[in-house]
């Protein structure tokens, strides 16, 4: 007898281990959270159409090159020209990211959020713009959750944003996202194993940049994918990868996890902080711009090689802004890498005629 309902128990505690989750507002992050986000080197097999109820994902073997922080305030928590500025929102995050335009960087970067009960939104960036504060205010918010998520919910937003400094540029954007919970089960990752909903969203964002001072500019349609992984109260997606659409099919471009086995404190090295850059157009067919956003230092390379790992260009950046001639590559997927030995970043770059 004690053998049977000891079989019965273990039956009934499976079946409650992985039962489907629903995802709401306490599931979002929250004011005073820091999560550090690991990034892992992109792996070909990766694919991102593996999913459904009841499933598996095994990213136990993801290898880990960079980490970096977020950390959430409160809107009273910081400058109140921003508070007054963004009304309405509730959550601000702290990161590394930045924008650079020519010479002059927005830093100090805050990322506007409102978290409530029917959604979460993005309501746009804050930052100092060559010492002056500068709000980016998105016309229409970007709704990145609709609450309650549950497998199966299919929902769609659009924003836009527009950013002018005269005699330095513009920049604007609009986009529409539709997002797709098309996935349940669990996802094993090297921080460990999580309930969670998969999350589809699949991005068309249409950029205008313009540089007045090198009298250039661009406009590009370009669409993109994220793959989320959340579990209740992790805050941060526990997985997430994003892909680019090369004709018509998402490639893997990143891969990151919420490291959770780090946030106890240790310092992450100064060496192992992420280099972030960015590029237009994409797909390009003969002048590349690139532009880094982060400090130019001695040893800063760019490469472009194919996937089998051949060099194609390979030289040392010197400057915030540079132009490069592709016109002599063939049309096809390259590795786009640029950084110095201590912090890498790759992206890829699609080259099309």
């Amino acid at each position: 007898m004690k053998k049977i309902l000891l079989s019965i128990s273990i039956c009934i505690v499976s079946a409650t281990s992985i039962a489907q989750i629903s995802i709401t507002q306490s599931d979002m992050p929250q004011a005073g959270e820091t999560f550090i986000s690991t990034t892992a080197a992109v792996d070909i097999s990766i694919d991102p159409s593996d999913t459904g109820p009841n499933h598996t994902w095994d990213f136990q073997n993801l290898q880990p090159l960079t980490s970096a922080t977020d950390t959430f305030y409160s809107m009273s928590d910081i400058s109140l020209i921003y508070q007054l500025l963004f009304s309405g929102a509730n959550l601000a995050a702290k990161s590394g990211f930045t924008i650079a335009i020519d010479q002059l960087t927005l830093e100090e970067v805050y990322l506007i959020y409102k978290n409530s009960s029917a959604q979460f939104e993005q309501y746009g960036y804050a930052g100092t713009f060559d010492g002056i504060p500068v709000p980016i205010i998105y016309g229409a918010n970007d709704v990145i959750y609709k609450f309650p998520l549950q497998y199966g919910d299919v929902d769609s937003s659009e924003s836009d944003f527009a950013l002018g400094l005269p005699g330095v540029g513009y920049v604007s954007q609009q986009r529409k996202r539709v997002n797709t919970v098309d996935g349940w089960g669990t996802v094993i990752t090297p921080a460990g194993n999580f309930e969670a909903l998969r999350i589809t969203s699949v991005i068309t964002d249409i950029d205008s940049v313009f540089i007045d001072t090198l009298n250039l500019g661009t406009n590009v349609t370009l669409k993109s994918y994220e793959y989320k992984w959340l579990a209740t109260g992790s805050g941060a997606p526990v997985l997430q990868i994003n892909a680019q659409d090369v004709l018509g099919l998402p490639v893997v471009s990143e891969v990151s996890y919420q490291d959770t086995a780090l946030q106890t404190g240790i310092d992450i090295p100064e060496a192992n902080q992420s280099f972030s850059f960015t590029f237009f157009p994409n797909p390009v067919s003969e002048n590349l711009v690139l532009q880094t956003h982060s400090e130019i230092r001695p040893g800063l390379e760019m490469k472009v090689t194919d996937i089998s790992g051949k060099c194609f260009i390979h030289c040392n950046i010197v400057q915030p802004v540079s132009f490069f001639d592709v016109s002599g590559l063939e049309n096809g997927i390259y590795l786009l890498t640029v950084g110095s030995v201590s912090a890498l970043q790759n992206q890829l770059l699609v080259v099309q005629r």
